[in-house]
């Protein structure tokens, strides 16, 4: 994870994980399901205990390459294609009218993604950007569908994750009104983690290429505010930041820190996502509702 220093979002050429996820994206499952801990966001092979089926599926796909910035697919297009990736990491993004760019899931290896279109048949209502160099199985959304057909344990896992990441959608709504940017933050770099290693003492890479803006627009902030966290958990010893990954010193810890911000009570403002606007401190006139400050009382005439 790029640290210090801002690269720019990378926009070259045009030009999921398969994996069992329990959730996706941005904030997706970031939480296990009895809420003690964030739900890591790698996990098992979609494929995990299915051998002879991933062959098959394998030998209907095509092995494609793309180098990083590059996008399997934009936002709007018809394509009818499934991914499944083998190496690397893909992140799922939205672009809104004024070009800014929201961070919806990433996808790691092992990971299904361009799913949902296929089922339905719509257009892309996202793209897909290579964050590293990826290697991944492409599919023509027809054979796929026949694939699903012929193996049921295939298509039954296909409904789960697809139920799971409806689910994650959910909660990552939830966090971008409930919690503040540094819990969010936090949770972010535990998920990535994964609780493997935790209670063992030991430092933890948390391995994503990601650059500062890149991970402001996952958590719903802005870089500078992203920043500024990095530097406050660091000063607390809990974090290493370095020129191109953050290391996690102190696991345990840094969960208590995201437990306890997760269970305390939540003010108004912090109730309110990150870009809305906060008409008592942002808008050019004062609501009706603020209080009438001595210097605005003037003496009857």
């Amino acid at each position: 994870m790029r640290a210090r220093g801002v690269r720019p979002t990378d926009r070259v050429t045009k030009g999921e994980r398969s994996g069992r996820e329990k959730g996706t994206g941005a904030l997706s499952s970031l939480t296990s399901s009895d809420g003690r801990r964030p739900q890591p966001i790698v996990e098992g092979d979609f494929f995990e205990g299915l051998p002879e089926d991933r062959e098959a599926f394998l030998r209907i796909c095509q092995p494609v390459t793309y180098r990083r910035g590059a996008y399997p697919f934009f936002q709007g297009d018809l394509d009818q294609r499934v991914f499944y990736l083998q190496e690397g990491w893909v992140k799922i993004i939205r672009m809104s009218p004024c070009g800014r760019e929201s961070i919806v899931s990433l996808r790691h290896p092992g990971e299904f993604f361009g799913l949902a279109e296929v089922m339905t048949g719509e257009a892309r209502r996202a793209s897909a950007q290579a964050v590293t160099t990826v290697s991944l199985y492409r599919s023509e959304g027809t054979r796929f569908r026949e694939f699903l057909g012929q193996h049921p344990q295939v298509a039954v896992r296909v409904a789960e994750l697809i139920s799971r990441r409806l689910r994650d959608l959910g909660q990552q709504i939830e966090a971008l009104m409930l919690c503040d940017p540094v819990s969010r933050l936090i949770k972010l770099l535990l998920a990535v983690a994964g609780p493997a290693r935790a209670g063992r003492g030991e430092p933890i890479r948390v391995p994503l290429p990601l650059s500062q803006t890149e991970v402001a627009a996952m958590i719903g902030s802005s870089r500078q505010t992203v920043n500024q966290i990095l530097r406050v958990l660091e000063a607390e010893g809990l974090i290493r930041v370095g020129r191109a990954e953050i290391t996690i010193l102190r696991y345990d810890a840094l969960l208590k820190r995201w437990a306890a911000a997760h269970t305390e009570p939540i003010s108004c403002a912090t109730c309110l996502a990150p870009n809305w606007p906060r008409p008592w401190t942002e808008s050019r006139e004062r609501p009706v509702e603020a209080p009438i400050r001595p210097k605005d009382r003037t003496p009857p005439s």
